[in-house]
């Protein structure tokens, strides 16, 4: 539910609100969901006709919803990274500004 309450907005398109219902499904479902055994249906409000998203579709809908939270997840990491000063950085960083200070500017 939580996902929906972050991300839902009144203008999606319907692309973007099938994306945020396997998202939902998928974090619900601890990952154990696939394209090969999900079906998703719309209804468009233009005709008021019933549509079932081919397996193709679907595929394609999980594969971008998928790397689409991977991606959210590396930001997530970076940002992490970052705040605490990325010890990394911080190790190369030094020995070089030593360097100079010793040798002069």
């Amino acid at each position: 539910m939580e996902v929906f309450e972050e991300k839902y907005k009144e203008d999606l398109l319907m692309d973007d609100a099938v994306l945020l219902g396997l998202e939902a499904l998928y974090k619900a479902a601890e990952g154990k969901v696939e394209a090969a055994t999900t079906e998703i249906g719309i209804i468009k409000l233009a005709d008021k006709k019933f549509y079932k998203l081919t397996e193709k579709k679907l595929k394609y809908l999980f594969e971008r919803m998928k790397s689409e939270l991977e991606a959210a997840r590396e930001r997530r990491e970076r940002r992490r990274d970052g705040q605490t000063g990325g010890s990394n950085s911080r190790q190369v960083q030094d020995p070089r500004n030593q360097l100079r200070s010793s040798c002069g500017p």
